[in-house]
């Protein structure tokens, strides 16, 4: 059974929630049965000093939405396969090595937020150091949006905010490194899905361009050492955001019509979810 991490900062937003997690899911899914880690660490009062998995409870997210469901455990088939969730607590930084060595997870994924790396929050901090250590232990990573910002500022790079958010499907053009990664393997004229106002504007000597945009010159990105690829990858767009999501928002009434016009056009996320997928199960 695969085992994920996933830095669960979609709980908020309600035009993705808890079903953007699942299209995050859904690739591994179809490969087999998964047991995943949600932690929520912007919501979450403290950072306790573990080392091993421990269960979160209501009451350690002052927080959290009363209309947010809460739940420590949950079941359900995706893809026609068992997927056991578990929400637990994020450690404070001295003790984020060892925790991680404890959970013995796969492959760790960051998800999106509404929050801005430009508009610090103290929660931030503490998160910094988990993506600094999964990139020490070599975790297979992928970063989405927000998670593409923190590995980037993380390791030395620059966050800034544009004067005007981007909204929009958009062309992704790669970089001759990203042609050849695996991470977009079988993907002709690949499409993306952006929405954000944060930009990376410089990236560390060891991060490897994969692809740009017509805003965005970093776009996607990989990490290497000691020359070294690493399987630590990152995309400034939404791999998870579907058009059942688009759809589901609008017909709940948390999207305009308007607005949903502009993520018309297919996109090549969940191909490269796939990609990313196949990769953690082969390297098992």
């Amino acid at each position: 059974m695969m085992k994920l991490l996933i830095l669960d900062l979609l709980v908020e937003p309600r035009t993705f929630g808890f079903p953007g997690i699942i299209e995050f899911i859904r690739p591994f899914a179809r490969i087999g049965p998964i047991e995943c880690i949600l932690i929520t660490p912007q919501v979450q009062d403290i950072y306790p000093d573990i080392s091993q998995p421990q269960l979160s409870q209501i009451e350690d997210y002052s927080q959290w939405s009363l209309d947010i469901e809460f739940f420590q455990k949950k079941e359900m088939l995706i893809a026609n396969n068992r997927v056991a969730f578990s929400r637990q607590l994020m450690p404070n930084r001295k003790q984020m090595s060892a925790w991680l060595e404890g959970i013995e997870i796969d492959a760790f994924l960051c998800t999106g937020c509404p929050r801005n790396l430009s508009e610090p929050e103290d929660w931030m901090e503490e998160t910094e150091s988990l993506f600094k250590e999964v990139v020490n232990i070599e975790i297979p990573t992928l970063g989405i949006c927000f998670g593409h910002q923190m590995l980037a500022h993380a390791h030395g790079g620059n966050i800034v905010r544009a004067k005007e958010p981007t909204f929009g499907v958009f062309p992704v053009f790669l970089t001759n490194e990203g042609e050849s990664d695996l991470l977009f393997s079988d993907i002709d004229e690949p499409k993306g899905v952006f929405t954000h106002q944060d930009h990376v504007v410089s990236i560390p000597a060891n991060f490897i361009i994969l692809a740009t945009a017509s805003h965005n010159q970093f776009a996607a990105f990989r990490m290497q050492k000691d020359g070294r690829k690493i399987p630590i990858w990152s995309t400034q767009f939404h791999l998870e955001a579907t058009d059942e999501l688009f759809d589901r928002n609008v017909l709940l009434g948390w999207m305009d019509l308007k607005k949903r016009d502009l993520f018309v056009g297919g996109h090549s996320g969940a191909k490269m979810l796939a990609n990313f997928a196949n990769y953690v199960v082969n390297s098992k």
